[in-house]
């Protein structure tokens, strides 16, 4: 998981996804659930968030599900809450509120429910029906746990796809800089996004400065990815070089 984890940070997704079919493969053998959607809802961020394929995202979603379906998992231990979640974010909201509802109906009891996931699981949803204000809430209200990073992203691109930049370039910033236990496993999913994203928002803002800081930090990070998404990562160099020739 270590190798695979730091080659999807790189952008080596070819790689990664090998290491972590293996784990899969390894999971399904014993028979654990738990573990197996541990590792397929970890794939998917990084299809969702780094390499940015929704579309995959969602298809490796429905494959896990076909490997070992949540009826053969006990209800309470059914990863409802977390595929919810995901495919939310993947852009399905359908499918993510008919999990959340088969939760509620498997685990009708509401003290046995983590109320804060479904909390953030239902920002997802309104994130990828485009309500971003009740998102923005959702994610605020759900943010109660020790993650102290965990709420940054889903507020940047909350923020970032209604318009907002300047609260978009501040949560975008949060996560980078704030310290954070097993950063690697945060920053496999999302370092390479986030460090993108914010030089195109400084670029756009005219600040190019940290334009320039950002575009840099992303090109080292991708330098060695994988073909299929080096087209961002010449863009991003390309536009560095650019702003090296304007501020001379």
């Amino acid at each position: 998981m270590n190798l695979a984890t730091i080659r999807a940070l790189r952008g080596q997704f070819g790689g990664a996804w090998r290491a972590f079919g293996e784990a899969l493969d390894s999971h399904l053998r014993r028979g654990s659930g738990a573990s197996f959607f541990q590792v397929a809802t970890f794939m998917v961020a990084v299809e969702t968030f780094a390499r940015g394929d929704s579309t995959a995202a969602i298809e490796r979603l429905r494959a896990a599900q076909e490997r070992f379906p949540l009826s053969g998992i006990e209800p309470l231990d059914r990863p409802y809450v977390t595929l919810a979640n995901s495919y939310a974010s993947a852009g399905d909201a359908e499918t993510a509120k008919a999990l959340l509802e088969e939760y509620l109906v498997a685990v009708p009891d509401e003290r046995l429910r983590d109320e804060d996931q479904i909390m953030g699981a239902r920002a997802a949803i309104a994130a990828a029906e485009g309500r971003f204000e009740e998102a923005i809430e959702l994610t605020r209200r759900a943010d109660v746990g020790p993650c102290s990073t965990c709420a940054f992203i889903p507020l940047a691109l909350s923020f970032d796809r209604a318009g907002v930049q300047d609260s978009a370039i501040s949560y975008y910033e949060a996560y980078l800089d704030t310290p954070v236990l097993y950063r690697v496993y945060f920053d496999a999913t999302l370092r390479a996004n986030a460090l993108e994203r914010l030089a195109q928002l400084h670029d756009q803002a005219g600040d190019l400065e940290r334009a320039q800081q950002y575009y840099a930090e992303f090109v080292e990070l991708w330098a060695g990815a994988d073909p299929d998404v080096q087209p961002r990562v010449q863009a991003a160099q390309q536009r560095l070089e650019e702003i090296f020739a304007e501020r001379g």
